[in-house]
């Protein structure tokens, strides 16, 4: 059961920010307000004045602000685009459970799935490519003081994944299914190439809504939401670009092979794994803050992995 009930309003703009001028004290909010989006963990706003206010939907998103907010004072001057300069707004709250966590706003705009395989977009999936590079290059020697994260490349958190989803999955998929998943985990398990990787510093939610672009054909301006952030296999960041198209991720592979020499063989393999334990963890997620509507939605992107043996051939 979820103990960590969601703030109320999350799609109401002005209401959040209502919440907000009431729970600090002399603080003015510029109106209008826009709803930027919501996520598992968080709910953007963005006043007039062009400050975003990230607000956490459940009580452990306030750890993942101020990992957040230490990681990129870290990495300021490290990276070849921009990234928030952020600041812990607001502890937890009875208002706000998860916090608030405010920025500037970044120049661009996200980036959409809709165009990003035309031929035009050549020049964005190398520079996505450099950029994952130059964070995966980072030595993670100056990394000790960060609080360390779980990820999903360690042999314990990937058994913790396993535990935790089988029982709902279960009840929810068919016999033959829940077959196919068993045998994928123990062969998951029982691979040595999961574990031929040397750990890095990774984004770990590099999907296109938190990938800022601008200008026509589209230049990198901007990764947000860094609050995943931790050591892990780096294959776990080329994972969510897939989303943008085989081509274009291709292109982006292409150009971090460039930077970084990886074994194609060995990366391709756990590359295709990962995506399966991406919509694992959106699922882990869903049962562990009791969101029906996100679970249904998980499993049928997991099942359009192959991996069930049913495919409802909709988009992911």
């Amino acid at each position: 059961m979820n103990t960590n009930p969601p703030t109320n309003n999350i799609h109401n703009a002005e209401a959040l920010a209502d919440d907000i001028e009431k729970t600090q004290s002399g603080i003015i909010i510029p109106r209008p307000v826009k709803h930027l989006g919501s996520g598992f963990r968080s709910t953007v706003i963005r006043d007039a004045s062009g400050q975003v206010f990230r607000i956490g939907r459940t009580s452990n998103s306030v750890g993942g602000y101020k990992h957040e907010v230490k990681l990129l004072q870290f990495l300021r001057n490290q990276l070849p685009t921009a990234i928030p300069e952020p600041r812990l707004f607001a502890p937890r709250s009875e208002q706000f459970p998860g916090g608030v966590m405010t920025y500037r706003e970044l120049p661009g705009h996200t980036l959409s799935t809709d165009v990003a395989d035309e031929d035009s977009w050549g020049s964005l999936a190398t520079e996505l490519g450099e950029f994952l590079a130059t964070l995966h290059q980072i030595p993670t020697t100056t990394l000790q003081e960060l609080k360390p994260q779980p990820s999903h490349s360690t042999i314990a958190e990937l058994e913790k994944t396993r535990i935790e989803t089988t029982p709902t999955l279960k009840n929810r998929l068919s016999t033959d299914e829940m077959s196919r998943i068993n045998r994928w985990w123990d062969e998951l398990f029982s691979a040595p190439e999961m574990h031929e990787y040397s750990p890095v510093l990774i984004h770990n939610d590099f999907w296109h809504k938190n990938i800022l672009v601008r200008s026509n054909p589209p230049k990198l301006s901007g990764v947000i939401d860094w609050e995943h952030s931790r050591l892990g296999d780096p294959v776990i960041d080329l994972v969510a670009v897939r989303y943008l198209g085989d081509k274009f991720a291709r292109q982006v592979r292409a150009a971090y092979s460039n930077r970084i020499h990886v074994d194609p063989i060995n990366m391709n393999f756990r590359l295709e794994r990962q995506i399966v334990l991406r919509e694992f963890g959106g699922i882990g997620y869903s049962i562990s803050h009791n969101d029906n509507i996100e679970l249904d939605a998980s499993i049928e992107k997991l099942r359009n992995t192959g991996v069930t043996g049913i495919s409802t051939g909709r988009s992911t």
